[in-house]
């Protein structure tokens, strides 16, 4: 369990899925892991599945994400972060308002097939 991604440099989109515990480290390591990946391309377009995820962050580590993001230069595309529970919406949506101030466009839904549809994908493309 933990993150889980895949690069398609084709379509220019990167997927990524979190399941189980996780934590702030493991979500740091996960962001340099991808800037690092060589398929990567900061404008791609992802999706975040944190569906399964079992991490509760802080405002504190959600601030961290947002300035690591910046740092990295990564997420430059639309990002879009797919939840279920109501605490993890609100952690998205505060990182998806830091996030913004570093010009990034990210959007938190409840459902796949919405977020999907942001992306302009088929419903049928991916989890």
């Amino acid at each position: 369990m933990g993150y889980e991604w895949t690069i398609d440099p084709g379509r220019r989109f990167v997927t990524i899925v979190a399941s189980g515990r996780v934590d702030f480290e493991s979500s740091m390591e996960t962001m340099r892991s991808i800037a690092a990946d060589k398929r990567y391309h900061p404008e791609f377009d992802t999706l975040v599945d944190l569906r399964q995820m079992e991490y509760k962050a802080s405002l504190g580590d959600i601030h961290q994400f947002s300035e690591m993001v910046a740092k990295l230069g990564i997420y430059k595309g639309r990002m879009a972060i797919v939840v279920t529970s109501a605490d993890h919406f609100g952690a998205a949506r505060q990182f998806s308002a830091f996030s913004e101030g570093h010009g990034r466009e990210f959007e938190v839904f409840t459902g796949m097939r919405n977020a999907l549809r942001w992306l302009g994908l088929p419903e049928d493309s991916l989890p």
